[in-house]
C-alpha cells in the first residue's frame, strides 16, 4: 500500500501539479521559461494579496499527500505527522501575518476600536467560563467525580484550557470573517461600472481583477485560520503525550497525601485526594498515562475532644520526663 502510494504521488500527482503550473506560465506569456523559473518568478513579482494565496496554496499543494497518506494507511508515522503538522504551522503563521497587517482589517479595527475593544474584554470572560467548562468535562472523565470535589485542580485546569478556548472562539470568528469577505469579493466582482467613451456612448466594464483580489486574499487567509488551528489542537489533544501531561497536573494539583492515610501502603507512588468524609480518589502511577485513578473508601479515625486532650497531656508529659532524665545524666 505504502509503495502505490508513494508511485501515485511521484508518478501522478506531482506531474499533474507540475502541468497545472507550466500550463499557467504559457497562458501567461512565459511559453519558453522553465517551469521551476517560473515558479520563482511568481514569488518575486506577485502582488502582497496574490501572494498570500500563492504561498499557501504551494503549501497546501505539498500538504495534501501527507494528508491522504496518513488517512488511507492510517500510518503514525512521525516523520509523515512532523512534516504535516510543520506545513500546517507555517500555513497558518503565514496567513495570521497577512490577516493582521491587511489594510482591510487595518481600517476596520481603526474605524470601530472601542466596539471591537470592548468585544475582546467580553470575550475574555466568556473564554474563561468555556475554559472552565472544559476543565469540569476533563476532570469528570478522569476521575469519575464531579470537578466541584477538586477545586484547586478545576482552578488550575481551567486556566491551563484558556488557550483551547480561545482557539475555539477565533476559529469561528475566522469562519465569519471568511463568509463576509467571499461574499463581499463576489458581490464586487459581478459589479459593473459605466466608462465614458470619447464618442460619447457609455459602455460597461467589470471591475478589474485587483480590485477585489484583496477580498479573496483575506477570505483565503481567514479559511485557513479557521480550520487549521483546529485540526492542529485537534492532533494534539489525540497524543499519549497530551493526556499524560493533563493527568499530571490534575495530580499536581489536589492530590498529596500519601496511601498510607487510607491503608494502602502496598500502592508504590500513589497519591490520594480526600472527598467528603469515608471516600477519596487514588492516583495510581501508569506507564502509557502518568496516572490512571480510582475511587477508595478511606475511613480514617476522628478524635474526640477530650481524646485529644488526653493524647495532648501524655505527649507533654513524657517530653518534660525525657528534658528531666537528660539534665540528670548531665
Amino acid at each position: 500500500m505504502d509503495a502505490l502510494y508513494l508511485i501515485a504521488v511521484i508518478y501522478l500527482y506531482f506531474p499533474i501539479m507540475w502541468g497545472l503550473l507550466a500550463n499557467h506560465a504559457s497562458r501567461h506569456g512565459h511559453p519558453d521559461i522553465s517551469t521551476a523559473r517560473y515558479a520563482i518568478k511568481l514569488a518575486k513579482t506577485l502582488e502582497r494579496d496574490e501572494r498570500t494565496i500563492y504561498f499557501p496554496s504551494v503549501i497546501f499543494a505539498l500538504f495534501l499527500p501527507l494528508a491522504f497518506y496518513s488517512i488511507l494507511t492510517k500510518s503514525s508515522d512521525g516523520l509523515v505527522t512532523s512534516s504535516a503538522v510543520t506545513l500546517l504551522l507555517i500555513a497558518t503563521v503565514l496567513s495570521a501575518i497577512s490577516v493582521f497587517t491587511s489594510p482591510t482589517i487595518r481600517a476596520i479595527y481603526k474605524k470601530y476600536t472601542a466596539q471591537l475593544n470592548a468585544s475582546a474584554v467580553i470575550l475574555v470572560a466568556v473564554n474563561y467560563s468555556v475554559a472552565t467548562s472544559y476543565a469540569e468535562g476533563v476532570i469528570g472523565h478522569l476521575t469519575g467525580v464531579r470537578a466541584s470535589e477538586l477545586p484547586t485542580a478545576m482552578s488550575w485546569l481551567s486556566i491551563i484550557m484558556v488557550p483551547l478556548a480561545w482557539i475555539t472562539m477565533l476559529a469561528t470568528v475566522f469562519l465569519v470573517l471568511y463568509a463576509a469577505a467571499l461574499f463581499g469579493a463576489g458581490v464586487k466582482s459581478g459589479v459593473k461600472k459605466p466608462l465614458s467613451s470619447p464618442l460619447g456612448q457609455v459602455h460597461v466594464k467589470s471591475r478589474a481583477p485587483e480590485e477585489h483580489t484583496k477580498l479573496y486574499a483575506l477570505s483565503f487567509c481567514c479559511a485557513i485560520l479557521a480550520l487549521n488551528p483546529i485540526i492542529l489542537i485537534s492532533a494534539l489533544l489525540k497524543t499519549d503525550w497530551a493526556e499524560t501531561k493533563i493527568r499530571e497536573q490534575l495530580v499536581s494539583a489536589s492530590f498529596h497525601i500519601k496511601p498510607k492515610a487510607c491503608d494502602l501502603d502496598e500502592v508504590e507512588g500513589a497519591k490520594i485526594a480526600l472527598l467528603e468524609v469515608g471516600k477519596a480518589i487514588i492516583a495510581i502511577p501508569d506507564q502509557r498515562y502518568g496516572y490512571k485513578f480510582g475511587l477508595v473508601q478511606c475511613t480514617r479515625e476522628w478524635m474526640t475532644p477530650d481524646e485529644f486532650r488526653k493524647a495532648y497531656n501524655t505527649e507533654v508529659a513524657e517530653k518534660s520526663q525525657r528534658q528531666s532524665s537528660s539534665a540528670d545524666i548531665n
